[in-house]
């Protein structure tokens, strides 16, 4: 590569290192509207998607040395109703899971003033806007499946079912996600692409959040069709597409179920 190819690529990196930047400090703004602060952060994990996760180096090596955190609060469950939830529904625990461990965060919940509950996501500030903006995309997509699924509409325990059985899926999903990043980011090491900078962001994080504590999710359930519904839903909804900051409303039941 020429010098002249070589100061073209650091150019075009540290323009979208700083839209980026500009974009995740606007959906963390307190004074930027819903709408503004969800478009923002969409933005962000498109170009995240395709800058971090498959060249995470070319966003986070100029990055200032001194690691800045971040953590950011998300609903106990998509549904909306006048009181607060006291806890958090299992399967927005089990969803929540699978996003900390994609984006290096850790999740916990933290109880409010109201006597509710919350999700809480704590990570590296470049991570923690996108990994909550991606979790209540798939909590409100699950929420919206179960209401027009044939198999869930016959009971409320029908739709915890098939929420279930999405969520697990998900999970399932987000940790093969998870690893095939892994495993990126060790090829590059090995070929000499400098990572350390991703590394280091990791270990800061482990040190000052600790690690979330995942529990195996035991399932006992009498509504089989309804908890099989929701795995095959949730083997469909399209992860790559919220992450590139796709729109998952859809009509006509959820055009049947993603097809």
């Amino acid at each position: 590569m020429s010098e002249l190819d070589k100061a073209i690529n650091d150019a075009a990196r540290e323009r979208v290192m700083e839209k980026v930047r500009k974009l995740l400090a606007l959906a963390r703004d307190s004074g930027a509207s819903e709408n503004e602060a969800a478009t923002a952060a969409r933005q962000a994990a498109t170009m995240m998607n395709k800058y971090q996760i498959d060249a995470g180096d070319i966003l986070i090596a100029k990055m200032d040395e001194d690691i800045e955190f971040a953590r950011e609060l998300a609903e106990a469950n998509p549904r909306k109703r006048r009181h607060p939830f006291t806890e958090v529904s299992t399967w927005c625990g089990v969803i929540a899971m699978g996003v900390a461990d994609l984006f290096d965060c850790v999740v916990d919940i933290v109880g409010l003033r109201d006597g509710g509950v919350k999700l809480r996501f704590s990570g590296h500030v470049t991570d923690v806007p996108v990994a909550v903006w991606t979790y209540q995309m798939l909590t409100e997509t699950v929420y919206r499946l179960s209401t027009a699924s044939p198999e869930a509409s016959v009971s409320r325990a029908a739709k915890t079912a098939f929420r279930m059985g999405a969520a697990i899926r998900l999970q399932n999903r987000l940790d093969s996600m998870k690893d095939e990043q892994d495993r990126t980011n060790e090829e590059c090491k090995s070929t000499g692409t400098s990572l350390v900078v991703i590394d280091k962001k990791k270990a800061a994080v482990k040190e000052r959040f600790g690690e979330s504590k995942r529990k195996k999710t035991r399932v006992k359930t009498l509504e089989d069709e309804a908890f099989s519904a929701g795995k095959a839903a949730g083997d469909k909804i399209p992860i790559n597409r919220a992450l590139t900051g796709g729109d998952e409303r859809k009509k006509l039941g959820e055009q049947k179920l993603l097809n």
